[in-house]
């Protein structure tokens, strides 16, 4: 049978020790990932201690029953986690750090390495906030040099984005039901280096460190964002589809609700694909496309978000022949044009327009964004030109950084064309997969 894995062993090397931050919303697939988890553990010869409430721990026994056998069954085990946090009484460091120590003394007999997995329940108390975050702290600090695999888990339904973000100063991995990532957030000048991929990213500028904390905090709230804005666009839905002796302008109205929240969840998935981009050095899987199915697509939104600041974005795309393909990525491509395209919104006036060309030129894909906006000062497409990382991550150059980058990866070009006061032009030339047909696209 294949589980619903985050396989940690296999989506980064963990192997040797870390500190994960679950941030869970579904219960199913928070059992799920138990369950993996220990598995995986027996697989690598390793012992599981798992600290959870006892309802889980009926529910995983009768799983593992029929998974593992009794010997290896030996070497999981668990503690209620309703003893662990709150046998004291009121929540503390302290007493459960000391709880742990004593629980691990004969385990470490078995000579295996231990991975642990703590769902982490507390009752309201006076200035628990800052008692989880020392806790936290305490046990990264108790962490080092062990090689042990340590689980912390919340509900995310019920975790405010403030407290989140300061679990990840602590935890060197955030992990959510359906991924798992490097927490940009996490840093201990007095922990050595485990992760190969970490040391390699020091070597980034660090505005561009800044700049990924950025978004991972953004990362971090998204989850609290999506889920009103799905009830929202379940009700504008819900409106439409029934109601009826609506005027024209409150059709429109509620037309526009529906078309922003489409918006809203469009920027919030490219923001979290740029987050995941530079958290994992922009590693991209590449396949074969017709990139007009991208190119539509960002369309939809760019047209309603330039609607709604009263700009209009006049696409001509049909004289693109419909057999081209590019060897590329498609999450690629998307941050690609929607962020040029955003730029061009954000600093054009009212009124004016912004004009998208897409053509086959010389066997490459050629796409330019001509816009009527601020433009810029001989110094300032200078900066962009030379990659000057200060202005690169200002507010006049956002986005800059990641595209260039990934149209170096593509092996494609970039220019830029501006003039102060008269807008920019910008041009990007990606290779083809292979040779077309100039046959033009039907409307």
């Amino acid at each position: 049978m294949n589980y619903p894995v985050m396989r940690l062993n296999h989506n980064m090397d963990i192997i040797n020790g870390g500190h994960i931050l679950y941030s869970y919303e579904q219960q199913d697939h928070y059992k799920d990932n138990l369950l993996t988890f220990i598995i995986d553990g027996i697989m690598h010869n390793q012992t599981t201690i798992v600290i959870e409430n006892q309802d889980t721990i009926t529910h995983i026994r009768e799983k593992l029953a029929s998974r593992l056998s009794p010997e290896e069954i030996l070497h999981v085990h668990f503690i209620n986690n309703f003893t662990y946090y709150q046998l004291y009484g009121e929540f503390c460091c302290e007493s459960s750090l000391k709880f742990f120590s004593e629980f691990l003394e004969p385990i470490k007999e078995y000579n295996r390495k231990i991975r642990t997995w703590a769902h982490v329940e507390w009752k309201d108390q006076e200035n628990i906030v800052e008692k989880l975050i020392h806790h936290e702290h305490a046990s990264d600090k108790l962490l080092e040099g062990t090689g042990l695999i340590c689980v912390c888990a919340y509900d995310g339904n019920h975790l405010p984005a403030s407290l989140l973000t300061s679990l990840l100063t602590h935890h060197e991995f955030l992990m959510t039901d359906q991924k798992l990532v490097r927490s940009t957030l996490y840093k201990n000048d007095e922990k050595s280096t485990i992760f190969p991929s970490i040391s390699a990213q020091s070597n980034l500028h660090s505005e561009m460190d800044l700049y990924k904390r950025k978004l991972d905090f953004i990362h971090v709230v998204s989850h609290e964002v999506r889920n009103p804005l799905t009830v929202i666009k379940a009700y504008a839905s819900l409106v439409l589809a029934r109601e009826e002796g609506l005027s024209q302008d409150s059709l429109k109205k509620i037309e526009s609700i529906n078309d922003y929240t489409d918006i809203i969840d469009f920027e919030i998935s490219q923001i979290i694909y740029t987050e995941t981009l530079l958290s994992n050095s922009f590693t991209l899987e590449e396949e074969s496309f017709n990139p007009l199915t991208v190119i539509n697509e960002v369309l939809k939104i760019m047209e309603v978000k330039a609607e709604s600041q009263h700009i209009t974005l006049i696409p001509s795309i049909n004289n693109l022949p419909r057999n081209v393909r590019i060897k590329n990525s498609k999450v690629g491509l998307r941050l690609i044009i929607s962020n040029l395209i955003n730029n061009a919104i954000k600093y054009s006036e009212e009124q004016s327009k912004i004009y998208l060309d897409v053509q086959i030129l010389d066997h490459q894909l050629c796409i330019q964004i001509k816009d009527q906006g601020l433009g810029m000062t001989e110094n300032q497409l200078s900066n962009i030109i030379e990659n000057n990382p200060s202005f690169i991550n200002s507010k006049k150059g956002s986005g800059v950084y990641i595209v260039k980058r990934l149209i170096e990866m593509s092996n494609g070009e970039i220019s830029y064309s501006s003039e102060y006061g008269k807008g920019t032009e910008v041009t990007i030339k990606l290779p083809l997969n292979s040779p077309v047909n100039q046959v033009a696209v039907e409307n």
